[in-house]
């Protein structure tokens, strides 16, 4: 049993293992005296984590050496004295006899360091209540205890507190010790409770873990508390490096060769053949970066070596293949041999994430035509719907019947969801998914809102489709979509339908590729979108209507508009459009901005104003987009009216609502009016509206820009760019911007133009706010009116 004594400051001192191996006092510190005399490595001994936690009383008698344990028979939790009043007693008990135990996070958790670092460590101890806090405040307790009403609110509290804390630790101790480790990892769960985007989870595990964890480098994880924490953390990293498919340190060789010197330490008690797998699904996430550092735009590599790369990446990948199945069959002799059951937390992990990473390594040559003419380790349908098929049934029992941290399961759950082949398959997911945000995940949201509309569209059966009126059964592999005959008329004349299939994602309609035959026999292709949501009709108009606009100017970047309406056979709306061949690679810079600046260059507004003829729609929410003859008049509108957006989905928020008020009476006309001096006019360019990474495709054959599901308007041409300063998408990066304005230039005074260029991404901003509640955007927004306000009205 671990007794957690005092929470007095007293510093607790337990002998590095070399001391205690020779039976000497330690003079504590990392390295200990000794251990600096000797040159060598200095290990503290781990404390055995044990069943139970018994807090003592504030009546319990205490000694210098520590607290007396308490009877083993006591049935309830006490606290020492600094816990034992208010709310924090009730938070910290949850977070070890609640939170803790319910949540197996698939590593050897090191409880008794956490418990000894709880007494010592303001940072683990503030950590403690906010998780407790916060995990406390969601649960589904019939009688609320009143330190549980205000729990969220401590919650923030302690989490801010923890940070400040943490920050001082580590400012007064230049090699991060365990304990500021495990306050980081803490804090990053505290992130996947509360930020819905897991935009804060990343970048705090990105920042904080796994740069701690680099700067104390790989020797000081062989052994003890910081090998536990080690293989802890790791499977959190790699699921990182896969989900987000960015580059990890695990990739390195020295931490390669961590794990080897891990178990060849003698404490095997812990291994589990998991361990081999996750040195393979590291193997998969370095081929996957490399295979992106050739092909992505902007990439420097000679074209008369990039077959010859791809090719050594491919045979790559056919090791890892073969080595995935020797794991596998290894995989199922250890179990059998060792009468370890299929249930146990660390076999289910092995199994769903054996089944996620084979799918995964065929997906990194799946998609990408360059390997089309190269042998690829890629599997059959067959194949993948049978790891598909696996990750289902083992992720639902065990959420049913285990305790693993339910956020461990959002690799497999996410890698499935790419794959799956039925409607049922589908909602099994978002169901998974619900119940993982039910357990106080709530970044499951941006994987739900990820996969709902993304499900391929595959089957293998012959279907029924309506052509013209008529029912026809034809063979095709594509899940069937049932036309409209108002849709089918829309077509060019002359053209009959061949087959129409489910095809691409959208997040608010049913989308869908038709095939037509010529009179010629030529086939040609479309695409359709059928909206069947509240308000479609206007929605649907507004895209045509732009899209249209776009056409009309700069046909060779968009897909020619075919036409929109009310279906005749119920209530739907629907958009057509030619079909083009396209990924959503990130775009070329270069070729980018080539296009959208001649758009910018050519465009002219109808009625030499800003704005445009209808209510044009960002997704689902409509934008103020009345005609203007001035831009300073029409941007406060067009802000304003998005803010009005964001506070409906968001609710008011004092500071956020103070601060637009000054933004739209003071900043906006401040910089802006500037545009207009010395005779200055600006010109009503027609800008797309919505031009981030997922509206913009490249032909792979030309390198062509095409851009769609638009939102366009006339604006002042700085305004498109005003979206890519946004951190939440991927064209963030300067270089967009700094190739845009090469051959568009800032208009003046330029000097002013990144201020400008803030205040525009202020719409983006709190737009997204509004279609995904509860993420940081509003933060950022108010981050961003924070400082121009004391740029240009607290110094003016």
């Amino acid at each position: 049993m671990v007794v957690l004594g005092p929470f007095d400051r007293r510093t607790a001192r337990t002998r590095c293992l070399a001391c205690a191996r020779r039976k000497i006092k330690c003079e504590g510190g990392s390295p200990c005296q000794y251990c600096m005399k000797r040159k060598q490595q200095c290990v503290p001994q781990a404390i055995q984590p044990q069943a139970s936690i018994v807090f003592v009383n504030a009546s319990a008698p205490c000694k210098r050496s520590g607290c007396l344990p308490l009877p083993p028979q006591l049935p309830t939790l006490r606290l020492c004295p600094k816990v034992s009043e208010g709310s924090s007693a009730l938070f910290v008990k949850h977070f070890f006899s609640g939170f803790l135990a319910r949540n197996d996070f698939g590593g050897p958790l090191d409880l008794g360091t956490i418990i000894l670092e709880f007494q010592r460590s303001p940072s683990m101890y503030h950590a403690s209540i906010a998780l407790g806090a916060l995990d406390l405040s969601r649960r589904p307790v019939p009688t609320l205890p009143p330190e549980r009403k205000d729990a969220a609110v401590e919650a923030f509290t302690a989490y801010h507190t923890s940070i400040a804390k943490l920050k001082a630790e580590i400012i007064s101790n230049k090699t991060p010790r365990d304990v500021n480790l495990w306050t980081t990892f803490f804090l990053g769960l505290f992130e996947l409770m509360h930020d819905v985007t897991g935009e804060g989870w990343v970048k705090h595990f990105l920042y904080g873990t796994s740069t701690m964890l680099q700067l104390r480098g790989p020797e000081a994880h062989i052994a003890g508390p910081g090998r536990s924490f080690f293989l802890t953390a790791r499977v959190f990293e790699i699921c990182r490096a896969l989900i987000y498919s960015e580059p990890t340190f695990l990739c390195q060789p020295e931490w390669i060769s961590l794990t080897n010197k891990i178990w060849n330490e003698g404490n095997n008690k812990h291994w589990h053949p998991k361990e081999l797998l996750f040195d393979l699904m590291i193997e998969c996430s370095s081929i996957s970066d490399r295979v992106w550092d050739l092909l992505k735009p902007g990439s420097n590599f000679p074209n008369m070596l990039l077959h010859r790369a791809l090719f050594e990446l491919a045979a790559e990948g056919f090791v890892i293949r073969s080595a995935l199945a020797d794991w596998f069959a290894n995989f199922q002799k250890w179990s059998a041999g060792t009468g370890t059951p299929i249930s146990h937390p660390s076999s289910v992990l092995a199994t769903i994430y054996f089944h996620g990473i084979s799918i995964y390594l065929s997906g990194i040559y799946d998609y990408r035509a360059q390997f089309n003419k190269i042998p690829t380790p890629t599997i059959s349908q067959a194949a993948v719907q049978n790891h598909v098929d696996e990750i289902l049934r083992v992720t639902e029992i065990s959420l049913k019947t285990g305790n693993l941290a339910a956020v461990l399961f959002f690799f497999p759950l996410r890698v499935a969801g790419a794959r799956v082949m039925t409607a049922r398959e589908a909602e099994s997911i978002c169901a998974m998914l619900e119940e993982i945000k039910m357990r106080g995940f709530v970044v499951a949201n941006a994987f739900t809102a990820n996969l709902k509309f993304a499900y391929p569209t595959r089957a293998k059966t012959r279907l029924t489709i309506t052509v013209r009126g008529a029912v026809e059964v034809i063979p095709t592999s594509a899940v069937k979509f049932v036309l409209d005959p108002v849709v089918i008329n829309a077509l060019p004349e002359g053209q009959e339908v061949v087959s129409a299939e489910r095809y691409g994602n959208s997040a608010w309609a049913s989308t869908a590729r038709i095939t037509a035959r010529d009179s010629d026999g030529t086939l040609q292709h479309y695409f359709v979108k059928v909206v069947k949501r509240k308000l479609a009709g206007p929605r649907v108009l507004g895209e045509f209507s732009c899209m249209s606009e776009l056409y009309k100017t700069m046909p060779s970047i968009v897909p020619a508009p075919r036409g929109s309406g009310k279906c005749l056979d119920s209530d739907d709306y629907f958009f057509l459009c030619d079909y083009l061949e396209i990924d959503h690679r990130q775009p070329d810079p270069v070729r980018l901005a080539e296009s959208i600046s001649e758009l910018h260059r050519i465009s002219v507004s109808p009625t030499g104003q800003f704005g445009f003829h209808i209510t044009p729609y960002d997704g689902k929410l409509p934008l103020v987009a009345k005609w203007d003859s001035n831009w300073v008049s029409f941007y406060g509108k067009l802000l304003e009216g998005v803010y009005k957006l964001g506070i409906l989905a968001n609710g008011h928020w004092k500071r956020l609502d103070d601060a637009m008020k000054i933004t739209l009476d003071k900043v906006v006309p401040r910089l802006l009016n500037r545009l207009y001096e010395e005779g200055r006019t600006v010109k009503p360019c027609l800008i797309h509206g919505d031009l981030w990474e997922e509206n913009i495709g490249t032909d792979p054959r030309t390198g062509n820009i095409y851009i769609f599901d638009s939102c366009a308007y006339y604006a002042h041409h700085e305004m498109a760019i005003g979206m890519w300063r946004v951190g939440h998408h991927h064209m963030k990066a300067k270089e967009y911007r700094n190739e845009y304005f090469k051959l568009f230039e800032p208009d003046e005074p330029v000097k002013e133009y990144d201020d400008r260029n803030r205040l525009y991404s202020l719409k983006e901003k709190i737009m997204y706010s509004a279609h995904v509640p509860g993420t940081k955007a509003r933060e950022q927004a108010l981050e961003d009116m924070l400082y121009l306000i004391r740029k240009f009205v607290n110094q003016a």
